[in-house]
């Protein structure tokens, strides 16, 4: 019982650690193709304004 205890207590904050990790990762995914996106729209506006 005493040893499966800290075992028990060390999920929570596993998953704690997952959730932060893949909120980073997902922050950095969205925002990678947020930058991918505004500069398809830069190179747009630069290709018209140079045709």
């Amino acid at each position: 019982m005493s040893k499966t205890l800290p075992y028990i207590l060390r999920i929570p904050q596993m998953i704690l650690i997952m959730l932060r990790n893949s909120e980073f990762f997902i922050k950095l995914f969205i925002g990678r193709r947020l930058e991918g996106i505004q500069n398809n729209f830069e190179n747009v506006i630069v290709l018209k304004m140079i045709l």
